[in-house]
């Protein structure tokens, strides 16, 4: 998950969103993913499991920071 440190430590603070999308179709793995970033990552404001993509392409104009597809 080092990338998404990077992401929330190189990427100036103006263009954050602090939403992170999950697409994922196995519940447990989507639920533990989502409880991980969630506790080590308090930039992440909002995190959003998806499972299947395409709700997850209808609110991209939300801008999420990071898109954690099938992981």
């Amino acid at each position: 998950m080092n990338f998404i440190k990077r992401l929330f430590t190189t990427t100036p603070v103006a263009t954050k969103t602090g939403i992170v999308f999950i697409v994922e179709d196995n519940p447990a793995y989507a639920q533990s993913l989502s409880a991980f970033i969630k506790s080590d990552f308090p930039q992440a404001k909002e995190v959003k499991i998806f499972p299947v993509g395409e709700p997850c392409i209808a609110e991209l104009d939300r801008k999420p920071d990071v898109i954690i597809i099938d992981y």
